[in-house]
């Protein structure tokens, strides 16, 4: 986890900085937030760190910094969280130390504002949604737009037919962390009911200058998976050969494994779906 959050972190850092302008560094302790391993550095990581773990963002960890050895206040409900903050510090290589005063309180309150962690995993949400929409022969090629809130997800834009309006639904509504979904996707005028025709699938691949390889295909398809909110935990192995994909591995259901073959099957390129995934059997 340190090792996507922390270069992601001070990126947006740097960013910051540069679009504000010249007033973005103008004080020593600005600049200073942006060396990485100091004290000011290390304070900016760790506070990003709590707000985005969903089991400390509620309680406002207090968190110092001097010479590299942190001390950590505020209180939490249980030892639990105590001892993940403690160690999500220690995570950190430019910390020297860690001294833990957080206190264990059971009835530690919860803020009403909303967190950090919410606005992320709504981004997180949105994302993926877009994502699956791109790489789904269906819907690759349309104008739609995702905005989500508490993992309530409005779509709008517009469709070529009643068929890629309700691909799109159906994507956003089985995608992991998504509640609901308000479609409202309109149909372009003339646009038909029926399924998209293969001519309209090849014209809808996002990458009409280049072939999709096998190693592509592989990317999406297993990213999909993941996406997906019925078959995220399976445990399932992909490849593809010349655009046939294999699914290998166990699901806890036949639900999930025809499901697991029709996210496959909807990946632009794929060409067929040999599905080998096996139901593991209840203990």
């Amino acid at each position: 986890m340190r090792s996507s959050i922390i270069p992601a972190f001070s990126a947006l850092l740097l960013c910051a900085a540069f679009v504000a302008g010249p007033r973005a560094a103008t004080t020593l302790e600005q600049a200073e937030q942006q060396i990485p391993g100091s004290d000011l550095w290390i304070e900016g990581q760790l506070e990003t760190i709590y707000a985005l773990n969903e089991h400390l963002n509620p309680f406002g960890i207090e968190v110092e910094s001097e010479s590299g050895q942190v001390t950590l206040g505020g209180s939490v409900p249980s030892e639990t969280q105590r001892r993940l903050a403690e160690q999500l510090a220690r995570d950190i290589a430019e910390i020297r130390s860690v001294e833990n005063n957080i206190a264990v309180h059971p009835d530690a309150a919860l803020p009403a504002p909303k967190a950090l962690y919410a606005v992320v995993s709504d981004a997180n949400i949105t994302t993926r949604i877009e994502l699956r929409l791109l790489w789904n022969r269906e819907t690759s090629s349309l104008d739609i737009d995702v905005d989500t809130a508490d993992g309530e997800v409005r779509l709008g834009g517009t469709a070529a037919s009643e068929a890629e309006r309700q691909a799109a639904e159906r994507i956003a509504l089985g995608t992991e962390g998504v509640r609901a979904v308000e479609n409202s996707i309109t149909v372009a005028e003339g646009g038909g009911t029926g399924e998209a025709s293969s001519d309209t699938d090849a014209a809808a691949s996002p990458l009409p200058s280049m072939p999709v390889g096998d190693a592509w295909i592989t990317a999406r398809v297993e990213m999909s998976l993941r996406f997906d909110s019925e078959i995220k935990d399976g445990n399932i192995d992909v490849s593809t050969d010349n655009g046939v994909v294999s699914l290998t591995g166990t699901v806890r259901s036949q639900a999930q494994k025809e499901k697991a073959a029709e996210v496959a099957g909807g990946i632009i390129g794929v060409k067929q779906v040999d599905n080998a995934l096996r139901i593991a059997q209840a203990s």
